[in-house]
């Protein structure tokens, strides 16, 4: 059978000493199963606000989560978008080693014809008088011969994800006994888009010019022999 436990009233006009005394009285009128069994009440007590407490600060709120979603889907486009500009960079940089390398060699081969097609070299007074008379479109129709001993073809960077053709012309007007050869291309990175039957070049770095040239001069070798009289002049 429980016991009664007295009420001590400290609002009543009573020594602190008369109440410690009949609170020690109690206590030794307690047998030492009452006293384990109000040592665990209050452990238990205090074990299941600490429990509650923790229950409530763990986890996140719903809004929260959606918050950091967000800001994580954020941060992934904005990586992705710069992965993909660097891999498109790379590419377009290697395309235009393999253009500028591809007109470079046929630089060389259009230097090496010309050197090739030297005066002694024609035959007949005929064909020297015709050589000497507009040296610089004799020196084009020798190099687009096709089959010729002079001939060489149009440069072929050899880019097979994305064909970009390189045009090569000769021009022999603007200058005096000059052949004039000019290699344009595309600019990696341009792209074409049709609009009213009328095709437009977009950029995508935004540039004023998409098209590119690169020029070589060349003075033909053999009118450095060729006589007054052959060159009608």
């Amino acid at each position: 059978m429980r016991k009664h436990i007295p009420t001590i009233n400290l609002k009543q006009p009573r020594s602190n000493h008369a109440a410690l005394k009949l609170l020690s009285n109690y206590i030794d009128q307690l047998n030492p199963k009452e006293i384990n069994r109000i040592k665990a009440g209050q452990r238990k007590s205090k074990s299941y606000l600490y429990s509650k407490n923790i229950t409530r600060n763990e986890g996140f709120t719903l809004i929260e989560v959606l918050i950091a979603g967000v800001l994580m889907a954020m941060v992934m486009a904005a990586v992705s978008r710069l992965s993909l500009s660097a891999i498109a960079k790379s590419k377009h940089q290697l395309d235009r080693v393999r253009i500028e390398a591809a007109i470079n060699d046929n630089m060389q081969l259009m230097q090496q014809a010309d050197s090739l097609l030297e005066y002694d070299s024609i035959k007949g007074e005929a064909e020297k008088r015709l050589a000497c008379e507009d040296p610089a479109n004799y020196l084009k129709g020798k190099i687009e011969r096709k089959g010729g001993k002079y001939y060489v073809p149009v440069p072929d960077p050899k880019i097979k994800s994305d064909p970009m053709p390189i045009n090569r012309s000769i021009d022999t007007t603007s200058a005096k006994d000059i052949a004039i050869i000019i290699y344009s291309f595309e600019s990696p990175g341009s792209r074409k888009s049709t609009k009213q039957a009328s095709a437009e070049l977009l950029y995508d770095t935004k540039m004023q010019q998409a098209t590119e040239q690169r020029i070589l001069e060349l003075n033909p070798n053999f009118q450095g022999k060729c006589m007054p009289t052959e060159a009608g002049k």
